[in-house]
């Protein structure tokens, strides 16, 4: 487990398998960082909470895909599709929930969510279509894979986000691929 809101581009990660990942399949993930201040105020509340056994990272996710066989051309499928997007400006919104479809909460992605759905769009033709059964909606996860009075209590504080966190841009995506068991981490995209 990292602490970070971010995996290193050699660094691997041992992670529960997500509602919308298979156990043993292979995937590449696209994701921007947050900054530091905000990925610590979000792993400080996880780490607080019992029910929450791994705190996980912190991020947006822009595309979780199949891993197709040639990891190595799907990165430089992506690269040269998202290299020089421009950076995006992001304000994060209110609490919300993805409940009763599955218990998810995240803090919503106000300003530069159109930006990230177009990012979201360029990524698919590069490398795929998304392994997702739901359509993209940028957001920064709070809580998954536990109990509603945990998702309910996620919405309570971070209704309470502090303003200086909630402005930020993106300007460099990672690109991770998952084994089956462990994510690694394969390079980086500056926009």
């Amino acid at each position: 487990m990292t602490s970070s809101s971010e995996l290193n581009a050699d660094e691997t990660q041992s992670v529960p398998v997500s509602p919308t990942l298979l156990a043993q399949q292979r995937y590449v993930s696209i994701l921007a960082k947050v900054p530091d201040e905000l990925a610590h105020y979000v792993l400080a509340w996880r780490g607080a909470q019992p029910e929450i056994d791994d705190s996980g990272s912190v991020h947006i996710t822009v595309l979780v895909s199949p891993e197709p066989d040639n990891m190595g051309n799907v990165f430089e499928s992506l690269r040269n599709a998202l290299s020089g997007t421009g950076s995006i400006p992001v304000t994060v919104g209110e609490p919300a929930s993805f409940s009763p479809i599955t218990a998810v909460s995240y803090l919503t992605i106000d300003e530069g969510a159109d930006e990230l759905i177009r990012l979201n769009a360029i990524s698919e033709h590069a490398a795929g279509a998304s392994a997702s059964p739901f359509d993209y909606h940028p957001h920064i996860t709070l809580a998954q894979h536990v109990p509603e009075n945990v998702i309910l209590r996620s919405l309570e504080h971070f209704a309470q986000i502090p303003e200086r966190l909630k402005h930020f841009e993106i300007d460099t995506l990672r690109v991770y691929e998952f084994d089956g068991q462990m994510w690694r981490g394969i390079g980086s995209i500056d926009l």
